[in-house]
């Protein structure tokens, strides 16, 4: 079965005698061998006079090559570049007649032709690499070591000499024992290649050696042999060559003229050689367009196989190249510390528009900083744009904490000058609670009325203070709402980072089960029980700050300083916080799956996730800086001995929260039990959870003090 059958899978016909015809002389010669399986002799430096092998491996090792190679140093949290390392120096420069860039861009050649890109390293006495010094792969052998690995034999001309694994890095391309690359030309693209050459060796010869014309000029008469040599000698002279195709034969004697079409196998060739550069570019894994060969590529579609030339191409290469490097050119002690990377991002890009947007958002959700955006535009970093904004309300990170420490030390609960603050003296005191008691005081975790509409806190008092707080108690009420507003930041961002997580996992196991409602359900049982130990990480820092706010307020109040007694009450706190935060969304969950049958309870589910994504965080803000900051406040009380509290509103709160301004009730009591229904006009609240401190209900922000 001669090419054409094979590639098409039905017989050919025979056909009559042809001329030089182009497609035909190459399926002829590719044939003559025995098919598919054979093919002329091809050596990797003539599979680069094939134009679609010298792009390929032009672009991809030029793009590798010109890819910015940093070593880095771990760090706690992260890592940081360096440059002062054997490594980072030998990577700068690697020996003294190449640059950086012509020595990657050789071992990569090497690598894509050959299979395998080596260069021996020179060390120095200490056993850090100074040089690398390429090896010409038609000057190298590759041998089984001792120890199992290879050893390298480099004809020098003068001698052979053999290097151990240790004094050479070795890039390899694809493998079949892990050790040595497969030769691409040689053993993987022999047939591709070789194919390519023929045609286009067949098209030289017939376009330098063609005598078709564009039509002839038939004789009547037969002619002797003279006259026929004589017609050869001048049908050559006319029509031989590229230069004159396309001419009219005039011929003494001539009384019929016949034209020539463009024959379908001419165009077949074009096809065939079409052909070669899309095999040549599949292997090589470079899209046809980058090499030329743009087809029927729309512009949307050519972005997106960029994307995907970085993605599936070049980072398997790279990442190849780093596990090299951190193999073989640090010592064993400093590979637990160092490594090398190379920079993707500039090959990532998107258009400006795309762009601007995606550092918009990095910036305002505050995990880049306005000079990272700058390097990444290669601009010059900028005085004070190495901030990060908070995203809710664009300050600075370090700003919001700094006001939140300034409002921890300083209160500003002292009372109005015209007025005498009330002393211990003055103020019914009682024993002072153990630091062991404490988490008795707090509100236990009960199922969150979820379905109560948020209400954001009014930013005003409403005139005048009333007569059921004295000025001085007023006064500390609206310190202790000014401590909460500045804390309901921080909750809200760490209430975020771990519903983002939370909603992650769920939206993904969603989509993985389908409508397997059965294997989502004993998924959500596994899933909480290994969340809810994770939940206290998320909060405990702002509960520390919260505690340290309302323990100097309530110094400032009472005259006495808090003792720093609140280890038992901070395990408690986030305990019941964690059980709260799983009860809430279990409960939401459970209700959801038990209203809606079958997969109609997975969709349910999902909407519920993305609600909760949008509104949740913002909930959880407001309800934990209330919550916080009045248990603490607490807390504090029962540890200086204060006998009881007052329930404090601010003057615009709600029916329901006004009906609770003024209640008195002694420390460790609750001023309204777990399941009461209060009645106001008609409209009802059913209380969750015995309330020995606020929050009465989802968005309020009502306080407490010292009675």
């Amino acid at each position: 079965m001669g090419f054409v059958e094979w590639l098409t899978g039905k017989p050919t016909a025979p056909t009559e005698e042809r001329g030089a015809e182009p497609f035909y002389d190459a399926v002829a010669a590719f044939d003559a061998g025995g098919g598919v399986g054979w093919a002329p002799w091809v050596s990797e430096e003539s599979a680069l006079r094939v134009s679609s092998v010298l792009a390929c491996v032009r672009l991809l090792s030029g793009t590798l090559a010109g890819l910015p190679l940093h070593v880095y140093r771990r760090i706690e949290g992260g890592k940081e570049r360096d440059t002062d390392t054997p490594l980072a120096k030998v990577l700068s420069v690697p020996n003294s007649w190449q640059t950086a860039y012509k020595w990657r861009e050789t071992i990569w050649m090497w690598t894509l032709l050959y299979g395998n890109g080596c260069s021996r390293i020179v060390r120095d006495r200490n056993g850090d690499p100074v040089a690398l010094v390429p090896l010409d792969p038609n000057n190298l052998e590759f041998a089984d070591a001792a120890d199992g690995g290879l050893a390298y034999k480099v004809n020098t001309g003068a001698q052979v000499v053999t290097y151990g694994a240790y004094e050479v890095l070795h890039l390899r391309g694809l493998t079949g024992d892990g050790k040595i690359g497969y030769g691409v030309i040689e053993n993987l693209m022999r047939e591709n290649v070789a194919l390519a050459l023929s045609l286009q060796g067949s098209a030289g010869s017939f376009y330098a050696n063609s005598s078709r014309p564009d039509g002839i000029l038939n004789v009547a008469h037969r002619l002797t042999t003279e006259s026929r040599d004589t017609l050869r000698k001048e049908w050559q002279a006319l029509h031989g060559g590229t230069r004159n195709s396309g001419r009219v034969a005039v011929l003494e004697g001539a009384d019929k003229y016949t034209p020539i079409s463009v024959p379908p196998d001419q165009a077949q060739f074009l096809e065939s050689r079409q052909y070669s550069v899309l095999e040549i570019a599949r292997v090589f894994g470079v899209p046809p367009h980058l090499i030329g060969d743009p087809g029927a590529q729309s512009y949307a579609s050519a972005e997106q196989n960029n994307l995907e030339f970085v993605q599936y191409t070049l980072l398997p290469w790279a990442r190849n190249f780093e596990d090299e490097i951190w193999r073989t050119l640090l010592l064993p002690s400093e590979r637990a510390r160092y490594f090398a990377e190379h920079r993707m991002q500039g090959l990532l890009r998107g258009d400006t528009k795309s762009r601007m947007e995606a550092y918009a958002i990095g910036v305002q959700n505050g995990w880049m900083n306005r000079n990272e955006v700058r390097e990444l535009e290669n601009l010059n970093a900028a005085d004070g744009l190495d901030e990060f904004l908070a995203p809710l309300n664009m300050t600075t990170a370090p700003a919001l904490s700094a006001e939140a420490e300034a409002k921890i030390e300083n209160p500003g609960a002292a009372p109005a000058v015209d007025v005498p603050a009330p002393t211990p003296a003055a103020r019914a005191m009682g024993r002072k609670w153990e630091r062991s008691e404490l988490p008795a005081l707090l509100v236990r975790a009960v199922l969150p009325d979820m379905d109560t509409d948020f209400e954001e806190p009014p930013e005003e008092d409403d005139g005048p203070d009333d007569d059921l707080l004295t000025a001085a108690q007023h006064a500390v009420r609206r310190d202790r709402q000014e401590l909460i507003a500045t804390f309901r930041t921080l909750w809200t961002d760490a209430a975020a980072r771990l519903v983002k997580r939370e909603a992650s996992d769920l939206l993904r196991k969603l989509g993985a089960v389908g409508e397997d409602r059965a294997a989502f359900e004993a998924w959500l049982v596994e899933f909480y029980r290994e969340l809810q130990p994770k939940i206290p990480a998320y909060f405990a820092p702002v509960l520390t700050a919260s505690i340290r706010g309302a323990a100097n307020s309530v110094k400032s109040e009472v005259g006495q300083p808090v003792p720093r007694s609140f280890a038992d009450f901070t395990a408690a706190f986030l305990a019941n916080l964690s059980a709260a935060w799983v009860l809430a969304s279990e409960g939401q969950i459970a209700a959801l799956l038990g209203e809606n049958e079958g997969s109609a309870g997975l969709e349910a589910v999902e909407g519920r996730v993305n609600e909760w994504e949008e509104k949740r965080a913002a909930k959880e803000g407001m309800r934990q800086s209330v919550d916080s900051i009045n248990a603490a406040s607490i807390a504090s009380y029962a540890l200086v001995g204060v006998a009881a509290t007052v329930w404090a509103a601010r003057g615009k709160s709600c029916p329901f929260c006004r009906r609770m301004h003024g209640r008195r009730a002694a420390v460790g009591s609750a001023f309204i039990d777990d399941g009461v229904i209060v009645d106001n006009d008609g409209n009802q609240l059913r209380i969750h959870g015995r309330k020995t401190h606020p929050q009465l209900h989802s968005g309020c922000d009502c306080t407490l003090v010292a009675a």
